[in-house]
C-alpha cells in the first residue's frame, strides 16, 4: 500500500467515522425506528414498507421533514469531507492523486433519502384489452393479499410476544434474585406498538386486540417512574405482564401449527 493509499484510507476513516456521520446514523436510525412502530411487517425487498392507509398522511409528513434535516446533515457532512481532502493534498504534496478519493459531487451523491408511495393493484388498463387476462391477474392479485395478510398476522403476533417478554424479562428478578435496572426504552416500545396498533391491524385480528386492549389498561395505570420506584408496582404491572406473556405465546403456537412458514423470513 503506497503512501497516498494509506492517507487516502485514514481521510476515509477519519470522516466516515467522525462526529459529522454520526448525526447521519442518529438521524438515519430515528427514521427507521419511526417506520417500524407505525408500517406493517413487509415481506417485500429491504427499504420497502407497508403503510396502513390511516397513517399515509402522517407518514409522508414526516418523511417530508426528515429529508429537509438530512439534507443539512449532509451539508455539515460534505464540508468535513472536503476539508479533510485539503488536509491530505497537504500531507501528500505532489503524491496526493484525486484517483484514490471518491469526488465530492460522487461522495454527496452516496446521500439521500427519497421515497415513493405504490399501490399492489390490477391495472384497470387490462381490463379494456382482455377480460380474461383482468380476471386471471385479479385472482393472482387477491390470493398474494390473502398470503401477505396470513404472515402480516403472524408477523404482528410476533412482534408484540418480543415485546411483551421484553417486559416480562425487566420485571422478573435476575439468577440472584436481585430486580433487574428497568430501562423506560422497554415500556415505551410496548407503548408505541399499542398505541398504532389499530392502524396496523389490517386483518382485524380479535385476539390479539383483546392482549393489545389488556396491555392498554396496564400501560394506562402506571408509568416506568413509578415501577422504578416501588416494588409493588413492579410486582403487580409483572403479574399483567406474564398472564399476557402466556397467552401471545399461544396465540403464536397456534399460528405455527396452522400455518407453514418454512420459507418465510420476519
Amino acid at each position: 500500500m503506497t503512501d497516498g493509499d494509506k492517507t487516502a484510507f485514514r481521510i476515509y476513516k477519519e470522516v466516515l467515522e467522525g462526529g459529522t456521520m454520526l448525526p447521519i446514523n442518529q438521524h438515519d436510525g430515528a427514521v427507521k425506528r419511526y417506520m417500524a412502530d407505525r408500517c406493517l411487517p413487509s415481506h417485500y425487498k429491504s427499504g420497502m414498507y407497508l403503510i396502513p392507509l390511516t397513517l399515509v398522511n402522517e407518514v409522508t409528513s414526516y418523511l417530508e421533514s426528515m429529508r429537509e434535516q438530512r439534507r443539512s446533515l449532509v451539508k455539515q457532512f460534505m464540508d468535513s469531507y472536503e476539508e479533510a481532502i485539503e488536509r491530505s493534498k497537504v500531507r501528500l504534496a505532489e503524491d496526493f492523486d484525486w484517483k484514490d478519493y471518491a469526488t465530492p459531487e460522487a461522495m454527496e451523491a452516496a446521500f439521500s433519502l427519497e421515497y415513493q408511495l405504490v399501490a399492489f393493484d390490477v391495472p384497470k388498463a387490462l381490463k379494456g384489452m382482455s377480460n380474461d387476462v383482468y380476471e386471471k391477474e385479479a385472482a393472482k392479485a387477491e390470493q398474494l393479499l390473502k398470503e401477505q395478510a396470513e404472515k402480516i398476522q403472524r408477523a404482528l403476533r410476533v412482534q408484540f410476544q418480543e415485546i411483551v417478554e421484553a417486559m416480562q424479562t425487566a420485571l422478573t428478578p435476575g439468577p440472584d434474585g436481585k430486580k433487574r435496572k428497568f430501562d423506560p426504552a422497554t415500556m415505551e416500545r410496548w407503548k408505541k406498538f399499542c398505541q398504532y396498533f389499530k392502524d396496523r391491524n389490517i386483518t382485524d385480528d380479535a385476539e390479539l386486540a383483546k392482549l393489545v386492549a389488556q396491555s392498554e389498561a396496564i400501560i394506562s395505570s402506571t408509568s416506568a417512574d413509578y415501577i422504578k420506584a416501588s416494588d409493588m408496582v413492579r410486582e403487580h404491572v409483572g403479574g399483567g405482564v406474564t398472564r399476557i406473556a402466556d397467552k401471545i405465546g399461544q396465540l403464536t403456537m397456534s399460528a405455527k401449527r396452522s400455518f407453514s412458514f418454512e420459507d418465510d423470513e420476519l
